[in-house]
């Protein structure tokens, strides 16, 4: 039988009973017969709350009832269909805890307040006092509409976004998204916060001006956010990797184009500026952005490779600067891309679109930056990548302790006759970079990042910092 703690929140009274003690005490009153023994009506409950607490009964007073759910919130019950599901998710919560769904128990709390008029004299200097526990309620109540709101209008934007051929896949991503299990109730917890509300408040408000829904996007791309409110949604909706994972890429490869067409390489050059001797020019690699050496990846699988570079330099980098390849293995990347002209002190990233080879094995491809006449700047850049097929490997770890596999003798055919060459020694597996991550990569695991090889480069180049690891997943893809 269903136990209910009643609280007068005010005066912090409380009352303990069974659902069946509140059918015989309403009896006892005024001759009612419940419906049903083991349930109770909004109205029941009401009027026994009444019963027990006189002091309520008052004209000047308004009866609010709530019950905490399963989130720890306070919802406020207004008729017989809420009730039912306050008890029903009580009842449930004592079967989850092994106590039979009989012995649930459903807290109400009881508030009281002034009973606001119906109408108020507009030249009345009366008052209407709240009390703080409905007031942040009030406050809480709000904000959740705003955020359901611009949730809501961010929506309609994306639909409305009449996408061109090439940005088509985008938007049936962001459609999906919107609709993806459990993404809802993420996105509207990352738009409670200010920074990030800002963020999608800003693309509805300037698509709503002129439409560009992808300028838009770029736009918010320069600053950062976007990156974090992907690792945000990856982290709490993992089953959406792929769509998170594709937005993120076509949205910063806009940006990066975007980048290309406003530096001045498109400026009309002036005959006399390309006389002059523009000084030294200078570039300094300060990162790998996407696939840092040793990176694993399948055969024939498509990456980006991105360099963080700054000029370190006086100068600015002179219109028409290109990047080369300059030996090694190209992996179908083109064999030059023009580079922007950068400031002096600041930096940018450059991609380039390459495709591991459908062989397995190590592959390395080395770059240089150059100027419009041939002369070279800046370090060598390189692509070092591991290309290796999708099997398991032959080594078998038991309780994660290191296993001796020995491997077959092999046999060598000379001049027609089969000569035994005895087995190489048993290779001992050294499990120890895995141990020393393994909860972090299980995170990843559970995230639906499943490239152990791959996490386990990352983790030990970031030496175990979860936030540049998970970056460095969703850029390289």
């Amino acid at each position: 039988m269903t136990t209910l703690k009643i609280l007068w929140k005010e005066k912090q009274d409380m009352r303990r009973v069974q659902v069946a003690a509140v059918h015989q005490a309403l009896a006892a009153r005024d001759g009612r017969v419940p419906a049903s023994s083991s349930a109770l009506s909004f109205r029941d409950l009401r009027d026994y709350v009444l019963l027990v607490f006189p002091e309520l009964a008052q004209p000047s007073r308004e009866l609010l009832l709530y019950y905490m759910d399963d989130d720890d919130e306070q919802v406020r019950i207004t008729n017989d269909a809420e009730l039912d599901e306050a008890f029903r998710l009580m009842r449930e919560l004592a079967v989850a805890a092994g106590k039979g769904s009989d012995n649930a128990v459903c807290k109400i709390i009881v508030v009281a307040r002034p009973q606001q008029p119906a109408a108020m004299d507009a030249s009345s200097n009366s008052v209407v006092h709240v009390l703080p526990g409905d007031a942040e309620e009030l406050m809480a109540s709000q904000q959740k509409k705003k955020m359901s709101d611009l949730f809501v209008d961010f929506g309609k934007v994306v639909e409305k976004w009449d996408a061109s051929a090439e940005h088509q896949t985008l938007k049936k991503d962001l459609v999906s998204l919107l609709h993806e299990p459990g993404c809802q109730e993420a996105l509207m917890e990352i738009m409670a916060n200010a920074k990030f509300a800002t963020l999608f408040q800003t693309v509805t408000e300037e698509f709503q001006k002129d439409g560009n829904f992808m300028e838009c996007l770029v736009a918010v791309a320069g600053t950062g956010d976007l990156g974090d409110v992907a690792k945000i949604l990856l982290a709490k909706c993992p089953n959406a990797r792929v769509q998170v994972e594709r937005v993120l890429q076509q949205v910063q490869y806009s940006h990066n184009a975007q980048l290309m067409s406003a530096s001045d390489y498109f400026e009309a050059i002036n005959i006399e500026e390309t006389k002059q001797d523009l000084g030294p020019v200078v570039a300094v690699f300060e990162g790998d952005v996407t696939c840092p050496d040793g990176t694993v990846l399948a055969p024939g699988e498509p990456f980006d490779k991105v360099w963080k570079l700054r000029n370190g330099g006086p100068n600015k980098w002179p219109i028409g600067a290109e990047l080369s390849c300059v030996g090694g293995d190209k992996m179908q990347a083109p064999e030059s891309v023009l580079i922007p002209s950068v400031l002096p002190g600041k930096s940018i990233d450059v991609s380039l679109r390459m495709v591991a080879p459908t062989k397995p094995g190590r592959y390395t491809g080395y770059w240089r930056l150059s100027t419009p006449d041939g002369n070279r700047f800046g370090q060598r850049l390189w692509v070092d990548i591991n290309v290796m097929e999708s099997e398991e490997p032959a080594t078998v770890a038991v309780d994660t302790k290191e296993v001796r596999i020995d491997a077959p003798a092999a046999v060598v055919s000379t001049a027609g006759t089969s000569v035994s060459v005895p087995a190489p020694a048993a290779v001992l597996t050294n499990n120890e970079e895995e141990l020393r991550w393994s909860n972090q990569l299980q995170a990843l695991s559970d995230m639906g990042f499943t490239d152990k090889d791959r996490n386990m480069a990352l983790l030990t180049q970031h030496n175990g910092d979860m936030d540049a690891v998970i970056t460095g997943l969703l850029s390289s893809v």
